[in-house]
């Protein structure tokens, strides 16, 4: 019986992943347990940085006609960065340890200076960068809604989850059994996981899928 892996993430969002599975006989569900809608807002007024948490703050900032304006932009991680080139945007500030969001601020608060950042955020948003700034230099907007989708998954051995509202999605009519495996993507999902209760296998650092992939084989081999 091939081995099934569960991640949190669209087929088309993890390609690399999909490629791996198919090359190594594994059987992958790959299911996003979030949706995305847009919100309408009135953008802030005078700033000099944007901050991405992630691409989805990015596009949801974008398509509500955010005005151009000479910028500084930033980004949690790598695996955003890539995306938001596709964009069009290049990011001064790039997080080098996205699975550790609060190392991270600590660094992005000593390159922003005394400089005002805008936060394009989820209504779900965590606020680990915004909270560790002066709140004078601090301008949010919530420019997109998640909403936590309710899917049925069928067991596996391994389970890879992308955020903690995927998790907390994934449990509202999931479970995971003692025996399975469990990935988590970073300190934040991490943190969540171990709140109620749920053993984890292993911790991704730099929250990416070359990360992953380098380290399945061990996960498969146990």
């Amino acid at each position: 019986m091939k081995t099934r892996i569960f991640i949190s993430k669209h087929p088309e969002d993890c390609v690399s992943l999909v490629q791996f599975c198919n090359q190594n006989n594994l059987e992958l569900v790959a299911e996003s347990l979030l949706n995305f809608e847009s919100v309408l807002f009135e953008e802030a007024s005078e700033y000099d940085i944007v901050f991405f948490s992630s691409i989805r703050s990015a596009q949801f900032y974008l398509i509500n006609g955010a005005q151009k304006r000479n910028l500084l932009y930033a980004c949690v991680g790598e695996e955003t960065n890539i995306k938001l080139k596709k964009l069009g945007i290049e990011c001064q500030f790039v997080g080098k340890e996205a699975g550790n969001p609060q190392k991270t601020a600590e660094e992005f608060k000593i390159w922003v200076k005394n400089k005002i950042v805008f936060f394009p955020k989820s209504n779900l948003s965590l606020g680990t960068f915004s909270s560790i700034l002066p709140q004078n230099q601090v301008k949010s907007k919530v420019v997109y809604r998640t909403k936590l989708l309710s899917k049925k998954i069928p067991q596996c051995q391994i389970y890879i989850f992308t955020s903690p509202s995927n998790l907390d999605a994934f449990l509202s009519i999931n479970e995971i059994e003692e025996i399975s495996k469990l990935i988590v993507w970073g300190k934040s999902t991490e943190i969540r996981a171990q709140t109620i209760g749920l053993k984890i296998t292993y911790v991704l650092k730099n929250a990416s899928l070359m990360e992953l992939i380098n380290n399945l084989p061990d996960f498969l081999l146990t």
